[in-house]
């Protein structure tokens, strides 16, 4: 087997041995199988130790090394071409669901951009949350 390599700035895809992927510009590691293989993500200096079930060790080189501001990701493909986006921010591996490779390629991608799509929702709530508490707690008093 081995993994796609896919540049984040042109879309280009080259195939690497999986005991030999080394990147060297923002990418996305690609690779075909099932979260299932995937026991943990582990951190190893700059580069990203992939453990699977089976025991064996796939280490991506430099996959926290940010390239022009860009984080790296990675992406499991599945058998049925379901592709899931793994998040590496702690040992015991998360997935989501990605839809298309373009949300990745040629974006941001960096750890800020994603985390930023998810403040917005967190400080909306947190006002609707304040203003369900400021109706409540006026409820009490009676107008005479």
């Amino acid at each position: 087997m081995a993994a796609d390599i896919i540049d984040k700035a042109t879309g280009a895809v080259e195939q690497s041995a999986l005991d030999s992927i080394d990147l060297d510009s923002a990418s996305i590691v690609r690779l075909d199988m099932s979260r299932d293989a995937v026991v943990a993500l582990e951190k190893s200096e700059k580069d990203l130790l992939v453990r699977l079930a089976d025991g064996q060790v796939i280490r991506v080189a430099d996959f926290y090394e940010h390239f022009d501001g860009r984080d790296n990701n990675l992406i499991l493909r599945e058998a049925d071409g379901t592709q899931w986006l793994a998040q590496s921010s702690s040992r015991f591996p998360r997935f989501s669901l990605l839809n298309d490779l373009d949300e990745l390629i040629g974006a941001a991608g960096s750890a800020g951009a994603a985390g930023s799509s998810l403040v917005l929702p967190a400080i909306l709530g947190g006002v609707g949350l304040a203003g369900v508490a400021a109706a409540t707690s006026g409820g009490g008093r009676r107008a005479r």
